[in-house]
Formats: C-alpha cells, structure tokens, sequence
C-alpha cells in the first residue's frame, strides 16, 4: 500500500510541479490566451491551493543539527 502512495504522490509531484509550467509556457509562445480550459476546473483550484510559497516567504524554521 505504501509503495502505491508513494508512487501517485511522486506522480502528482511530476505533473505540478514540471509538466504544467511546461504547458503553460508552450501556450503562452504560442500566443493562446486561455491555456488551462480544457483542463477540469476543480482540478486547477485544487492545483493552485497546494502551490508552494516560495522560499524567500517561507517562515524561518529553527533546525537543529544534532
């Protein structure tokens, strides 16, 4: 069970995180305007609720080096 989890959160991973700035990218040289209608729109919420702050306004967290 663990494997599967494992492999559909690396799999969601690769298509947020590479394989849709790509396509928007390849829309946006191609000069088409709305790049993202045929994809479900609930699915782009959910993609954009779980983007990630970038680093720079990230809250500093205390680590500790054992």
């Amino acid at each position: 069970m663990q494997s599967s989890h494992t492999y559909v959160k690396e799999l969601e991973l690769l298509i947020l995180d590479k394989l849709l700035p790509v396509y928007e990218k390849y829309y946006q040289a191609k000069n088409i305007k709305d790049s993202l209608k045929d994809i479900n729109p609930d699915l782009l919420a959910q993609i954009k609720s779980k983007k990630k702050l970038p680093a720079l306004l990230v809250e500093k967290q205390a680590w500790l080096w054992v």
